[in-house]
C-alpha cells in the first residue's frame, strides 16, 4: 500500500509523537531513511514511523508536500488523484492506488496543515473520510487511515523529518503483503517527496 497513508501525506494538531521507551522497534534502514514500527492497539496491523534528513529547509519540503495536486506525477502507484476541495489550511483529496497481487484501493483524505513560523516547524495531517465519491467497481475503499508529516529545522541546517502513518487496507489481504506494504509504502512516499524537492531546488 504505497500510500496507506499513503501516501501523503500526514491532524495537524501540533502534538509531538508520543512514545515511551520500547514502544517502537526499528524494522528497516535504507540510506538516510530509518523506519520503526509498533502494534496498533485493537488491530493486527502496525503503525509506521519514518525518520529522514534533508539538506533543504523545511519550507521547501513543505511546498512539495502541500502541493497535493501534483503528487500523482511522482508518488509511486498512484493511479488517480483528484483534489475535491482546497482551502488555505486544509484540502480534501481522492486517490486510487495500485497494490500488487490484490485489488486496487481508494480513499478520501482530509489534509490539514499547521505552521509554527517562530520555530520553523511544518506539519501536515491526513485523515481518512467516509464521505466523498462512491467507490469504483472492483476497488476496495479504505476509511481507517491517518498520517502526520512533521518537518523541523535540523541542527546545522536542513530538515529533520518524521512521517507517522497507519492504514487499514480493508478486505482480505494476506499477512505477508501487509508486512511488506506497511513499511514500503510510507518509506517510498517519503523518498518520493525528498527526491521531488531536490529536483525542484535544482531547477
Amino acid at each position: 500500500m504505497k500510500r496507506l497513508a499513503a501516501i501523503l501525506v500526514v491532524l495537524v494538531s501540533g502534538t509531538t509523537i508520543a512514545r515511551s521507551e520500547g514502544d517502537w522497534k526499528q524494522v528497516d534502514e535504507d540510506g538516510s531513511l530509518r523506519v520503526e514500527a509498533r502494534p496498533m492497539p485493537g488491530t493486527k496491523l502496525r503503525e509506521i514511523l519514518v525518520h529522514a534528513r534533508s539538506p533543504l529547509p523545511p519550507s521547501e519540503l513543505f511546498a512539495i508536500l502541500w502541493n497535493v495536486g501534483e503528487q500523482h506525477e511522482f508518488v509511486p502507484n498512484v493511479k488517480e488523484l483528484k483534489v475535491l476541495a482546497q482551502g488555505e489550511d486544509s484540502a480534501t483529496i481522492y486517490e486510487r492506488v495500485k497494490i500488487p497481487v490484490v485489488q486496487d484501493r481508494d480513499y478520501v483524505l482530509k489534509l490539514t496543515k499547521k505552521i509554527d513560523e517562530a520555530r520553523g516547524v511544518y506539519e501536515v495531517h491526513a485523515e481518512g473520510q467516509r464521505d466523498g465519491p462512491q467507490p469504483q467497481k472492483g476497488v476496495v475503499r479504505m476509511t481507517h487511515l491517518s498520517s502526520t508529516f512533521t518537518l523541523r529545522p535540523a541542527p546545522g541546517g536542513g530538515t529533520t523529518l518524521e512521517y507517522l502513518s497507519f492504514g487499514d487496507p480493508a478486505g482480505d489481504v494476506p499477512a505477508w503483503i501487509l508486512r511488506a506494504a506497511d513499511v514500503r509504502g510510507p518509506k517510498d512516499f517519503v523518498r518520493a517527496i525528498l527526491k521531488r524537492a531536490q529536483q525542484k531546488h535544482h531547477n
